[in-house]
């Protein structure tokens, strides 16, 4: 019988109770596989069982390298036809970066006065397109596959620039231990050039959810060295290798 511990955090994610003829160690590593992909800290939290609160220097360490060594999600599907629930919706005048700003701040707004609503609410990866034919394309999607995605949109529509909206965790490590905090992350970007990406921390706690105000983080000029933006390549050119619909 697994530890409190993984059961907790399998049962958390949604993720299948032990099978009988499963090992613990078998099925302690099946439930860090599936629950990284959500929660970093929680599938370290399954691997080292320990909570988090009690890592020592070197389970921390083991943290921020792990971290590091993350794979960026695919820009390119896998076999076959992957189709998503596309909405198209016509809009008046020119895509430019102002209306991708204020589709951004609509859809946070949207997603922040729901998850005050409903702290418990699953929200998937929020995708929304501008084209230079005057459409706005959106659609809801999973973390792993946001990038292929929207790679495949910009591939086959004239596709002026995106919001993609996720929920995400956001994980610090200092001498003093390791955190993590709930946020809404948004990343902006455009055929011109400019991206941005905006958080918005938040708290849960008996049932109340409190926002941070939002930063807004202009990638051209604030990313650091080691900052990671895969989106930053979405309008590199590719040899097509899927189809959406």
């Amino acid at each position: 019988m697994s530890s409190p511990l993984t059961i907790a955090i399998a049962t958390t994610y949604g993720f299948r109770p032990q099978r009988r003829d499963e090992l613990d160690a078998e099925y302690q590593a099946a439930v860090a596989a599936y629950v990284e992909e959500r929660d970093w800290s929680a599938a370290h939290e399954v691997r080292l069982q320990k909570p988090q609160a009690e890592w020592s220097a070197a389970d921390r360490e083991g943290f921020v390298d792990r971290l590091k060594r993350q794979p960026m999600p695919s820009m390119e599907f896998g076999r076959g036809v992957h189709a998503f629930p596309m909405i198209a919706t016509p809009f008046r005048g020119e895509a430019t970066w102002q209306l991708l700003v204020e589709l951004a701040a609509r859809g946070l707004e949207a997603v922040t006065e729901r998850r005050t609503r409903e702290p418990a609410w699953s929200c998937p990866v929020l995708i929304s397109a501008l084209t230079l034919d005057h459409r706005l394309l959106t659609t809801g999607t999973s973390p792993p596959q946001r990038l292929a995605l929207l790679k495949s949109l910009i591939r086959r529509e004239p596709i002026f620039g995106y919001v993609v909206v996720v929920d995400t965790f956001l994980h610090s490590v200092s001498p003093g231990g390791a955190l993590k905090q709930d946020a809404f992350v948004v990343h902006l970007g455009s055929r011109v050039g400019s991206r941005e990406m905006w958080v918005a921390r938040y708290a849960v706690a008996d049932g109340i959810v409190t926002f941070e105000p939002r930063r807004v983080i202009d990638l051209r000029t604030e990313a650091g060295p080691d900052t990671q933006d895969p989106y930053a390549e979405l309008f590199v050119s590719v040899p097509p290798s899927s189809e959406v619909s």
